[in-house]
């Protein structure tokens, strides 16, 4: 879903309030420490693979909401007024003084989806960051982001910022939203006691890169790495890219997005790795786009995000 900016204010408000009071019934340890070790950042699990706790991404099985979730009637409502299909969704706070450094969402998780934030707890001194360009998300706002390009976020105040953090790959309706359709005027979302909501949960799809996807990242790749290498060197990447590409269309015209496909995908995925990403991973700037294609690539059948997502 491409946006207009680096950073996208949806025309939502929603009762920070209400969302206070929901997620006050959490104790500490119903907060997980973040899959890739920052300090200071935990989060609270409210949709998840099986709704279980885990940190998995879409590709390891079906979304379901966890108990978190179940507990929480307004948060419901508030997932209800995204108007598109929900995925991996959980609390994320950042604690005083803490921050998350400038990195990119390159997983192939977020390649196809987007994620929305929805302030419920911060300070106006808490700024976040994308390709240069900051804003401060205020309580009950709903923001969005381009999380190809390098974003952050510093809270280097005495109070923990805790946001509501949704991925979705969209949908009709989510869309004109982000574009900014004049027939969207801002609207507020008030909890509505009693309201029975079914949350629109994203259903499971098995799903990779198509062959069209896997060339574009390969073109992207292959002309940064001509400054970047010797004739030679470049010849070889380019030798080695198509073949890729060669094998990848072979295999993706007899399995396309079919799990009976998957042993034959992760053999080319380990070919990548070792033939094209690990000589280019120390050449390629870790926020250019190279290196966002090369990790979306490499981690397109990666299951969870229990590891370090910075380089």
């Amino acid at each position: 879903m491409k946006l207009l900016s680096e950073l996208v204010k949806l025309p939502l408000r929603f009762d920070s309030r209400r969302l206070v009071e929901e997620i006050s019934q959490f104790s500490p340890s119903d907060w997980t420490t973040n899959p890739s070790g920052v300090v200071g950042n935990s989060a609270l699990i409210l949709v998840s693979v099986k709704g279980e706790i885990n940190d998995e991404f879409a590709i390891s099985g079906q979304m379901q909401p966890t108990n978190f979730l179940l507990r929480c009637p307004y948060l419901q409502q508030v997932l209800k007024a995204i108007a598109a299909p929900i995925s991996r969704t959980r609390l994320m706070r950042i604690a005083p003084g803490a921050k998350i450094g400038n990195h990119l969402d390159a997983r192939y998780h977020w390649y196809r989806r987007i994620r929305i934030h929805i302030p419920v707890v911060t300070h106006p001194a808490i700024k976040f960051n994308c390709n240069g360009k900051s804003v401060h998300m205020g309580v009950g706002e709903a923001w969005t982001f381009d999380g190809s390009l390098p974003h952050g976020v510093v809270n280097s105040t005495e109070q923990e910022r805790i946001h509501l953090v949704i991925d979705t790959k969209g949908s009709e309706i989510l869309n004109k939203m982000l574009q900014q359709n004049s027939s969207f005027s801002s609207q507020y979302i008030p909890y509505v006691p009693e309201e029975k909501v079914i949350i629109p949960i994203e259903p499971y799809r098995f799903e990779v890169l198509a062959t069209q996807e896997i060339e574009s990242m390969l073109e992207s790749i292959c002309q940064e790495a001509q400054n970047l290498m010797s004739k030679q060197h470049w010849t070889n990447l380019l030798g080695k890219a198509e073949e890729f590409s060669h094998k990848w269309e072979l295999a993706f015209s007899q399995y396309g997005h079919n799990q009976a496909g998957k042993s034959t995908y992760q053999e080319l995925l380990r070919w990548f790795k070792t033939e094209i990403k690990s000589g280019l991973d120390d050449l390629v700037h870790e926020h250019s786009s190279s290196s966002y294609y090369l990790r979306v690539i490499d981690g397109m059948l990666t299951t969870s995000n229990r590891e370090s997502i910075y380089r």
